[in-house]
C-alpha cells in the first residue's frame, strides 16, 4: 500500500472510531473522551518504546563493559 492510502484508511479508522466510542458504555455521560483515550494510548506507546531503547541501551552498556573486562 502506498503512504497515501494508509494515510487515508487511519483517517477514515479515526473517524469511525470518533463516532462510534461516544454510543459505548465507556464514552456515554463524559466519562471519558475519544481524544483522551487515543492521547492515553500514545502516551502508554511511547512510554512502552523509551523502556525497551533503555533496557537495550543498558544490556549493550553491560555487553561492551564485559568485553573490555575480557580483553
Amino acid at each position: 500500500m502506498s503512504r497515501n492510502a494508509l494515510i487515508a484508511l487511519r483517517r477514515e479508522l479515526i473517524e469511525k472510531i470518533t463516532t462510534a466510542l461516544p454510543n459505548s458504555k465507556l464514552f456515554k455521560n463524559g466519562l471519558m473522551y475519544p481524544r483522551r483515550y487515543f492521547d492515553d494510548l500514545i502516551f502508554e506507546q511511547r512510554v512502552q518504546n523509551h523502556q525497551i531503547i533503555s533496557e537495550y541501551e543498558n544490556s549493550e552498556t553491560a555487553t561492551s563493559n564485559r568485553l573490555k573486562e575480557a580483553l
